[in-house]
């Protein structure tokens, strides 16, 4: 079975191809030498529009609102998060429940969080919208609208040369866009507080870019290690840059897992990185945790099996017990711990939790609640073989 890594991005391109039309060759006859005439002025295009921080915030055009009441226009005093999405795009589904809790966090504070997808490459209607919005109930509780002549998205996403999805836009109480970017990115968090307290200052404007610019010097010096195979040297690179800016330490850390653990093939270390990661900075990152823990139990030749348990039941509390993927983990660690009647519990709500996976996968769940299943009939099952 696979590793769990999860992809964190998606992107389309749009842009209509440009065809030549074929023209008959003629050879013209000589004609006289023209009068000498001014330079002609050379043709002036049109400008494009772009849309940047600090832009006043264009118009929403929808075509249908989904969910919540409709947006006419941004009201002065009040925050506004505009995000582009589409149901088939794994990192739009994850953010959903976060941008769940931000509307909640701040409602009473004028922030509206509006969701708005499209029609596009990939099949999205309306009714895949409005069947998916239904199906996800509370947990995305904010508006959701379409947008069917993508007027909003090329307004908003094309005018910004974005082209990944999910992409939000943070909207200030004076109708001007305060920040773009992925709604999974730290930042995200930390310029929409600001913006929602009034705090959102030029001094905050500066220090955030003074730290983009820290980061993009950090990933140069950590991408030119990768690339010479020089891990130890990309190891420190992080360390350096999550000394300058100790919020990043959540970004590198399952970076530094990969390289402890397929690079270096160093599992002590890469697991002491998913152990401090899940007490720590991605304590509340169910899917990063879920990720460490099924490549300890997976692949590792001698996981730290407490570390494994450990960190896959922070993955569970931190996806409130309801994730069957996450639940199909810890069923597994506890399985590999020797704690069979456990495993066999954990494993029938996992299934149960898992009626919308495909079936290859359904089948792997169901196979190791066998394998559960059938080791207290005397089998021998992992956590066993290891005793012996």
């Amino acid at each position: 079975m696979s590793t769990r890594w999860f992809a964190l991005g998606a992107a389309l391109c749009m842009a209509a191809p440009v065809l030549a039309q074929d023209t008959p060759v003629v050879t013209p006859r000589p004609q006289p030498a023209p009068a000498p005439t001014a330079e002609p002025k050379p043709e002036t295009k049109p400008e494009v529009k772009t849309l940047v921080a600090g832009d006043k915030a264009p118009a929403l055009s929808i075509s249908e609102w989904v969910k919540g009441e409709p947006v006419t226009g941004f009201e002065r005093g009040k925050t506004y998060v505009v995000e582009f999405w589409a149901t088939w795009c794994p990192p739009c589904r994850k953010s959903i429940p976060h941008l769940t809790e931000l509307q909640h966090k701040h409602k009473a504070q004028g922030l509206t969080i509006i969701g708005i997808s499209g029609e596009d490459r990939n099949g999205e209607s309306l009714e895949k919208v409005k069947e998916f919005v239904e199906k996800t109930g509370a947990k995305m509780e904010y508006t959701v609208a379409f947008d069917k002549a993508r007027e909003t998205r090329d307004a908003w996403m094309k005018a910004a040369k974005q082209n990944g999805i999910p992409t939000a836009f943070v909207v200030d109480g004076q109708g001007t866009i305060a920040w773009i970017g992925n709604p999974l990115n730290p930042q995200f968090d930390e310029v929409l507080d600001k913006v929602v307290a009034g705090k959102w200052t030029e001094e905050a404007r500066r220090e955030l870019a003074r730290r983009d610019e820290e980061m993009r010097e950090a990933n140069r010096k950590i991408g030119e290690a990768m690339q010479a195979e020089d891990y130890d040297a990309a190891l420190k690179a992080m360390d350096e840059a999550i000394a300058k800016n100790p919020k990043s330490a959540g970004q590198f850390a399952m970076t530094k897992f990969h390289v402890h653990a397929k690079m270096r093939n160093d599992e002590a270390a890469a697991a002491r990185v998913a152990d401090e990661a899940a007490k720590g900075v991605l304590k509340d990152d169910a899917q990063a945790l879920n990720a460490m823990a099924w490549t300890m139990l997976d692949e590792f030749e001698s996981p730290d099996l407490d570390v494994a348990l450990r960190v896959a039941t922070q993955a569970d509390n931190a996806a409130g017990h309801k994730d069957g993927m996450i639940l199909d983990t810890l069923a597994l660690a506890h399985f590999k711990k020797g704690n069979v009647d456990k495993a066999i519990q954990l494993q029938e709500e996992a299934l149960k939790l898992s009626a919308d996976l495909d079936e290859s996968m359904r089948e792997e769940m169901e196979g190791r609640l066998r394998e559960f299943k059938a080791s207290k009939s005397g089998k021998t099952g992992p956590a066993d073989k290891d005793k012996k």
